[in-house]
């Protein structure tokens, strides 16, 4: 905040600063006073750009496409999220503020993006020469935000010995439901079921 006091012939009164950026005391003087006071909109941080699966990268990028991890109240922030081939399928996006939150989830089927959401929004899909690109946008509120990702690895069943798959049955479950991808972290059950004259080696 940048404050000025004026007295009527235009010179400056002087203030004291009881609390930066919210409270100031001046005495008055013998004639009216100009108060202005310049406000600047504060920066906030995006967290969450630093991801433990070196896999996945998370650039925010501000309104003239360079890589940020702050913005101000009211910024449009562009996320560029970005995979290797073949490695995985990022699933939902969640951005977390102080008072609310919102996710975008993908639906496997179609392909699509959906969620009750106001501010996060797909914003379209391509690739690179190393992989696959998600792009999102969302407006800065007045705190920082949190941006928390799922990716999606796939789990691949191989049958080896001379039953082959005739010899029975490798099935996963993630909580409790049949599952052929799993999250980091996730805990996958496997089932097993021979088939008569078969035994797990």
């Amino acid at each position: 905040t940048e404050l000025t006091v004026t007295d009527a012939d235009g010179n400056p009164v002087e203030f004291t600063i009881v609390e930066e950026d919210t409270t100031y005391t001046f005495v008055m003087p013998e004639s009216d006073v100009t108060v202005e006071a310049v406000v600047d909109a504060r920066f906030f941080d995006i967290h969450g750009l630093d991801l433990l699966d070196q896999n996945v990268s998370i650039q925010a990028l501000d309104e003239l496409g360079e890589e940020t991890y702050s913005a101000r109240t009211g910024d449009t922030v562009d996320l560029r999220i970005s995979w290797p081939v073949d490695s995985g399928v990022l699933s939902s996006v969640t951005m977390s503020w102080d008072d609310g939150s919102e996710t975008l989830t993908l639906d496997p089927d179609s392909m699509t993006w959906s969620g009750d959401t106001e501010n996060l929004a797909f914003a379209g899909d391509g690739s690179t020469p190393n992989g696959n690109v998600n792009n999102f946008t969302f407006t800065m509120p007045a705190s920082d935000v949190t941006i928390e990702i799922t990716m999606l690895y796939n789990i691949t069943f191989e049958y080896e010995g001379n039953a082959g798959e005739d010899g029975g049955t490798v099935t996963a479950t993630v909580n409790g439901n049949p599952a052929t991808q799993a999250s980091p972290g996730d805990t996958v059950v496997l089932n097993i079921t021979t088939n008569v004259d078969y035994a797990l080696n």
